[in-house]
């Protein structure tokens, strides 16, 4: 018996330990000890349970292993192991029963041998195994092997679908090449070229796919492996399907076969530069590299290509190394005009880098503008003319001709009636551009200068183009030549601004004599809540001095437009500071600062509603408290921000709706007028006022 104990006792690449029937430990060798961690003296009289996992021993794994050993004779299993330092190893273990001499069973043996690494590599090498199968079927590739003396193919399922087939681990080659269109196969390989060594080693070649009969292009790659008396024992290689990058080539060849012929028809001259090395140093010099026909035309110089330009141009040659160069080093295009003398032209060059600006080109175009220019000079004549005549009224002139009904307009006419680039305009779009509402009078104009007296109107407009509404002036009547022809000429005012400063001032008219009303209701209320509140005259002299100054600061403000203070929580406080009294009126939100005109439609509401609390509402009584807050919210169906204002009144008199809408109230309802979008909600709660406002906030802030 101390035999076999010695001999259990000095494995040390093997941990065999022994427990009773309940799985206490009974024994435990030197390999235990070794490969686990614990010493004998430490594990004995221990439970078994200790070496498995935390979860396994949850799970009952040490019961779970004796039954199964018991019931059957032994149990073999793999898993994960506890060391006594608290790490896991992966070790293969046997369970078998401890039986007395009589056959009694008296407890169990367990056997562990540590296999981490081998685990290990295992998990590595599918994982590899893996990432090739994955890199494969990314990027469309397929390996193969074939063996040589059998004609049989070992391939991967990559390999096997690009061919439209089943994939089997082996198969006959032959079964691949019969995919092969016959007027390619000549450029595949087949049985009797891998046995002689004369098989293409590269080729690109035509299949039709077994599965769906479509017709593809492969790239195969291969490489023959030789035995030691030379011949060939196997063909190893890849392939890919290479359908769309062939057919991007031939479609690049036959843009570039078009713009060939494009680039020898085209009427412009048209060159491409490629900078190179120079005796005054790097890139300080270029050549013509290309040149269509139309080159020559245009600048007079012949047989360009291959031509540097310090032998085309020695002084001249920095001025334009500079001039191209830059748009080399920038990658911004530039135009210019020059005038060629030698063909007697007026050139427009244009010139633009070629990428990828490693190929250090750059492409030139000269347009013919000669004509042009003279055209334009002429127009410029024509047009300093009319400038002149017209400049003094400040007007657009127009000539209608009756007969033709050709509609000739000036600049001024074309911009009061919307008109955008310069196009052809006929009497019906001018008619048509007449507002709805004032088509009446204009027809009755119309018919009066048809009878003879003259047209002297000032209607609306819808812009032609633009779709803008502008008021004109105009005035006309029919002028008649000598050969009989009718034309009706006039000269027509844009008041648009005139039309509208008068709106405004009868709007800032009513404004400011509602402002004054409110203005004495405010002071009367100012003085009558500081004498009602101040403990003395001295106090309420100081006080009844501040608010003053309060009141005057938002007067202005709210008369002129002007303030100190950019953010939402400056125009709040500056607003209602005069009626705040106490630290009635509450504000929170985030920093954000408005543009000016929101910023006055802002002021103005806060005023309106602060004035309202104090006449009506919660600041009319001591118990009254505003709460005034401010948020930004994301809006997805404004694909931006939007702000989110919030007056929010309490303890204050009952609300009820008011009968009519005062002035102040349409001015609330007006919203944030700095902004193209938004809305105004008034809710007369019970228990106060809530005033709740939105906006874009890129609107607001413009």
């Amino acid at each position: 018996m101390n035999r076999y104990r010695q001999i259990i006792e000095s494995i040390t690449g093997l941990a065999i330990i022994a427990t009773d029937r309940d799985g206490i430990l009974t024994d435990w060798n030197t390999g235990a000890e070794h490969i686990l961690g614990w010493t004998a003296a430490e594990m004995l009289g221990r439970s078994g349970d200790i070496i498995f996992t935390p979860e396994d021993r949850e799970n009952g794994q040490l019961q779970t292993e004796m039954g199964t050993a018991l019931a059957g004779g032994h149990r073999i299993d793999e898993g994960w192991y506890m060391r006594a330092d608290g790490t896991r190893f992966w070790a293969l273990g046997e369970t078998m029963p401890l039986r007395d001499d009589g056959g009694g069973h008296v407890g169990f043996v367990k056997t562990l041998r540590d296999r981490t690494e081998q685990h290990l590599s295992g998990i590595r090498l599918d994982e590899l195994a893996d990432q090739l199968r994955q890199a494969q079927e990314a990027g469309g590739v397929g390996l193969f092997t074939i063996d040589v003396p059998t004609g049989m193919i070992s391939a991967t399922p990559e390999f096997s679908r690009l061919y439209g087939l089943d994939h089997r681990d082996i198969r006959p080659a032959a079964e691949f090449e019969a995919r092969v269109l016959p007027e390619d196969r000549t450029l595949a390989s087949s049985n009797s070229t891998r046995l002689s060594g004369a098989a293409p080693r590269d080729a690109v070649y035509r299949i039709r796919k077994a599965d769906n009969g479509e017709l593809r292009q492969i790239e195969r790659r291969g490489e023959f492996l030789y035995a030691e008396d030379g011949r060939p024992v196997r063909f190893n290689g890849i392939a890919r399907d290479v359908t769309d990058e062939v057919a991007a080539e031939d479609a690049l060849r036959e843009s570039e076969d078009r713009y060939r012929a494009l680039f020898e028809a085209v009427d412009d001259g048209f060159c491409i530069i490629e900078f190179i090395d120079g005796p005054h140093g790097p890139l300080s010099d270029y050549v013509h590299v290309e040149a269509n026909p139309g080159y020559e035309r245009h600048t007079g110089i012949t047989d360009i290509v291959g031509m540097k330009v310090r032998d085309l141009a020695p002084t001249e040659a920095d001025g334009w190394v500079e001039l191209y160069g830059g748009v080399l080093a920038t990658g911004t295009p530039i135009r210019f005009e020059r005038d060629f003398v030698t063909v007697g032209r007026t050139i427009e060059v244009s010139a633009a880098r070629i990428e990828p600006a490693a190929r250090r080109q750059v492409s030139v175009l000269f347009r013919d503008i000669t004509g042009r220019r003279r055209a334009e000079a002429r127009l410029r004549e024509s047009e300093e003319r009319l400038r002149l005549a017209v400049e003094v009224g400040d007007v657009g002139v127009f000539d209608l001709n009756l007969d033709t009904e050709e509609l000739i307009l000036d600049d001024r006419v074309r911009a009061a009636f919307g008109v955008g680039e310069d196009r052809p305009v006929t009497h019906a779009e001018k008619k048509a551009a007449v507002h709805p509402e004032d088509r009446p009078a204009y027809d009755a104009a119309y018919a009066d200068v048809m009878a003879g007296g003259r047209f002297d109107l000032q209607f609306r407009v819808i812009g032609i183009d633009d779709g803008a509404e502008r008021v004109v002036a105009v005035r006309g009547q029919v002028a008649e030549s000598r050969s009989g022809e009718r034309n009706l000429v006039g000269a027509v005012r844009d008041v648009t601004s005139a039309v509208e400063a008068d709106h405004q001032r009868l709007l800032l008219a009513g404004e400011l004599a509602h402002r004054l009303k409110n203005n004495l209701a405010l002071v009367s209320s100012i003085v009558a809540q500081t004498l009602r509140n101040a403990p003395d005259v001295a106090s309420a002299r100081q006080v009844l001095s501040e608010r003053i100054q309060a009141l005057a600061k938002a007067h202005d403000v709210l008369m002129t437009g002007h303030r100190d203070a950019a953010t939402i929580a400056d125009i709040v406080r500056s607003a209602s500071a005069i009626h705040d009294e106490g630290g009635r009126v509450e504000s929170d939100g985030p920093a954000l600062t408005l543009g000016p005109k929101a910023s006055l439609a802002l002021s103005l509401i806060v005023h309106e509603l602060s004035t309202n609390a104090v006449k009506y509402g919660a600041l009319s009584v001591p118990e009254g408290r505003i709460h005034v807050g401010w948020q930004r919210r994301f809006d997805p169906l404004a694909a931006g921000s939007e702000l989110v204002f919030e007056w929010r009144e309490s303890g204050g008199p009952p609300v009820a709706p008011p009968t009519r809408r005062s002035f102040g109230t349409r001015l609330i309802e007006m919203g944030l007028t700095g902004a193209s979008a938004g809305s105004c909600e008034l809710v007369y709660a019970p228990d106060g006022l809530v005033c709740r406002l939105t906006a874009p906030l890129a609107d607001l802030r413009s």
